[in-house]
């Protein structure tokens, strides 16, 4: 039924957690792409990739683990630009 709304779905996948699909979400984004870095605002989660930038002390994350997510302040679209402009190619953008 999902995929039946969709005329480019192929194929349905959930998850039990917005950071269960958060998480598949920039992995498959990455393996479409190519690209590693991830621009984001918000919550997203206990994922490996983001749980080190909550600043809430020791999380179990290994150093470097979440080096290629770049947190920004939700809503601050100079902040957006400016790492947007910075990491160039490097992050996903819809063409």
């Amino acid at each position: 039924m999902v995929c039946s709304r969709f005329p480019w779905g192929e194929e349905a996948i959930f998850g039990k957690s917005g950071s269960d699909v958060t998480t598949w979400a920039v992995r498959m984004a990455r393996v479409a792409t190519g690209r590693k870095v991830v621009l984001g605002a918000g919550y997203f989660g206990w994922a490996d990739w983001f749980a080190g930038m909550q600043g809430i002390g020791k999380t179990g994350v290994p150093a470097g683990n979440n080096a290629y997510f770049v947190p920004l302040p939700f809503l601050d679209i100079a902040a957006l630009e400016a790492a947007a402009a910075k990491h160039g190619g490097g992050i996903w953008r819809r063409s």
